[in-house]
């Protein structure tokens, strides 16, 4: 028996022993248990009680920190030629009710001058919604394509935007979605997935993501600093992911780059939005309804979809620090669409990668 191995066994003795008697362990410990179970060696049943039983007696934010760095350190993140870059993770296993509309968010970051790539899974339990890659695939999108195949895209001045999968950027994490799909419940790897940095800009790295529970501000933050992120934005969205609701405030979560936390408050109605975001009417005809609701606010229909994006894509340009008063951050965000700009770059990306 390794070291390693021993580790994990170790952990897994002091955080699984119930309720009353189970211990927090330190950082290196869960680092080090991580990394024997991204090795590929770690028996399953014993990876599965470790993952479960620290859910079950809830995480540290030491041990949330330590998962990550034993992830990030067998991760090699790809450099993108450009100064600022922005990242976007809707949960990795989809929306269920809310229409995936965030899809087209990148394409519409990148038309307001902010290079934008989100990751993510084609499907995963426990919920089994629609993903980024699924909506994108459907629409003729290589979402396998490789992180410097992404990279090229962000780079390209008339593109600008790119999804990666995690079997790409991080294959021995991806191996564990068998496992993590018969554990049924989430783990502490469905929150650390979203702080993920594959690839990274040469100045000023962004991350963008929703929330529902009011613990995972803190939580989300203290990853993407951890992850190397200058820069970092959380909401409550819709499903925990990027689409904010449109007819109440937005409470937005963030810190710039003297990493020092800010909270602040965004009211869409305030620009004339008062409605609800648009929902899944029918799981086997959700791929028509976002491309003909997704593709109609493209070309500057200011149907429920225009609004999300509007709204979203105002709250990620703050966040980023690229546009920091509201008023201006919207009027952005509708002249890119109203203009034909954010169609423009969508279809392009869609035609690069010789799909279609």
């Amino acid at each position: 028996m390794t070291e390693t191995h021993q580790k994990l066994i170790d952990c897994i003795r002091k955080v699984a022993t119930g309720q009353e008697y189970s211990r927090d362990i330190s950082r290196e410990d869960a680092s080090d248990a991580m990394q024997w179970i991204l090795s590929g060696e770690a028996d399953p049943i014993q990876t599965a009680v470790f993952l479960i039983a620290l859910r079950m007696k809830r995480e540290t934010p030491e041990e949330n920190l330590g998962l990550q760095d034993a992830i990030s350190d067998s991760m090699t993140p790809v450099s993108v030629g450009v100064e600022d870059l922005c990242t976007l993770s809707d949960p990795y296993d989809g929306l269920a009710r809310s229409l995936p509309v965030s899809v087209f968010l990148p394409a519409t970051l990148a038309a307001c001058g902010l290079p934008t790539y989100s990751h993510g899974v084609k499907s995963i339990g426990p919920k089994y919604g629609v993903t980024h890659a699924t909506m994108l695939d459907a629409l003729g999108y290589d979402s396998r394509m490789s992180d410097k195949q992404a990279a090229t895209q962000l780079e390209d001045p008339g593109i600008g935007w790119a999804y990666i999968d995690m079997e790409q950027f991080h294959p021995a994490l991806f191996a564990l979605k068998d496992l993590r799909e018969r554990m049924i419940k989430r783990t502490a790897l469905s929150t650390i997935d979203r702080a993920l940095s594959p690839l990274q800009a040469s100045k000023t790295n962004i991350l963008v993501t929703g929330h529902v529970h009011k613990a995972y501000p803190e939580i989300y933050l203290g990853l993407a600093k951890n992850a190397g992120y200058q820069r970092a934005l959380t909401y409550r969205g819709y499903e925990g992911g990027l689409i904010p609701p449109l007819h109440q405030k937005v409470t937005m979560f963030g810190y710039l780059d003297d990493a020092r936390e800010y909270q602040s408050t965004f009211d869409p109605k305030a620009f004339g939005i008062n409605t609800q975001v648009e929902r899944i009417s029918s799981e086997e005809l959700v791929f028509e309804q976002l491309r003909d609701s997704g593709m109609a606010a493209l070309q500057g229909t200011r149907n429920t979809s225009y609004q999300s994006l509007v709204i979203a894509g105002a709250l990620a340009l703050m966040g980023a620090g690229h546009v920091l008063q509201p008023q201006q951050a919207i009027e952005r965000v509708r002249a890119e669409l109203d203009s034909g700009a954010v169609l423009a770059r969508f279809e392009r990306a869609l035609h690069s990668n010789g799909v279609n």
